[in-house]
Order: structure tokens, then sequence, then C-alpha cells
């Protein structure tokens, strides 16, 4: 065989090899988009079905100062103690809603005393509101960013930083960042949303929809 038959050989088997790698890289982008795509619909689709049937708690501090921050958790411990205990004659959105509204003044009163108590002489207002989370994980729980119904409340200018949780069902974080989720917030999440969209909120987030089945 002559020089240039083993030439234009090799040249031939070199363009195979990359026409190969070109599919190979095309058929993964394919893959790699169209599972993308399918993830984003299902994450949109949970993020409607949480904003349906979730209530979020929202708490604004007065400044970022120490003191402040340090007020603004007291009174998510002690709302959060007394909503807690509201929220378990609740089986719906609506029912926690309507509960919520009616103990308006009670929460109000709860974070008034709280202040009261370290000296402090700001307004309180509690708002039900619809406003943008970013993504939260509360314990095995990770709630994805979007436009949510919560229960606000502002702390004098309410210029500090925030803090957040999920009001009902009750995933809420008090002592030590530590979560407590019973089986009843579980039950109820799980009849509220789905078992597989629970499941979905569960799972380990970022790339983990590349390698589902």
């Amino acid at each position: 065989m002559n020089k240039k038959k083993m030439n234009e050989k090799s040249i031939s088997k070199k363009n195979m090899i990359r026409g190969c790698l070109f599919f190979i890289i095309i058929a993964g982008s394919i893959m790699i988009w169209q599972r993308y795509t399918s993830h984003k619909i299902q994450q949109n689709k949970i993020q409607q079905n949480l904003k349906n049937n979730l209530i979020r708690f929202h708490v604004r501090a007065n400044s970022d100062s120490r003191f402040d921050q340090a007020c603004k958790l007291k009174v998510r411990d002690a709302v959060i103690g007394k909503v807690s205990q509201m929220m378990d004659g609740a089986d719906t959105k609506e029912e926690a809603f309507y509960i919520l509204k009616i103990q308006k003044n009670r929460i109000k009163n709860t974070a008034q005393e709280i202040l009261k108590k370290e000296g402090v002489k700001q307004k309180v207002t509690v708002h039900f509101v619809q406003e943008k989370f970013p993504e939260k994980s509360y314990g095995q729980y990770t709630f994805p960013e979007g436009i949510y119904d919560a229960l606000r409340i502002d702390l004098g200018e309410a210029k500090g930083h925030n803090w957040w949780c999920v009001m009902f069902p009750d995933l809420c974080v008090t002592k030590d960042d530590k979560v407590r989720i019973n089986n009843t917030a579980r039950k109820k999440m799980e009849k509220l949303l789905g078992r597989k969209a629970v499941e979905k909120i569960t799972k380990e987030k970022y790339l983990g929809w590349l390698f589902e089945a």
C-alpha cells in the first residue's frame, strides 16, 4: 500500500471518529435538554401545588442590629409556639387561613408582649400577603423559589434581615435551627400535596434531575 493511500485511509478514519463524536455530543445534548425541560415542567407543577396548599411565615426585623435581630427571633419563637397549637385543628390551607385571620390580633399581641418584655417600643404589623420566597431547605425538605401566600410580621421599620418558614403544614424552625417535623406534619403534606410531590421536595436538588430514571 503506497503512502498516499495510507494517508487517505488515516484521514477517512479520523473523519469517521469526528463524526461519531459529533453525533454523541448532539445526542447527549438533546437528552440533557429533554430531561432539563421535563424537570422544569415538573418543578413548575410542584411549585404551583405548593403555592396552592402551603402558608409561609415571614418575619422582618426592625434593623440588622444584634439587638433587633435577637428580638426578631424571640418574636418568631413566641408566635410559632402560639400558631402551632392553632394549626393542629386545620386540615386544609383554607381552614388554616381562616384560623389565622380570626387570631390575627392574638398573633399581634404575642409579638407586642415580647417586645415589651425587651423594653422595645416598636410598631408591630401583621399582614396576609402573596410574596416571593427564595429556595429554602427545612431539614430534609427543599421548597423551590416562588410566589407563596404568607403571614408576615413587620417589626418597627422592617428593614432588617428576614426569617422564613412554612407555617402550614407546620415545618417551622425554632430552637437551635432544629426542625420540628413530626408525623402529623408529614401526613398533612402528603394529603395536601400527594406522596410523589413530597418525595420530590425531599430528594437531593441541583443535578438530581439529570440522573432520574
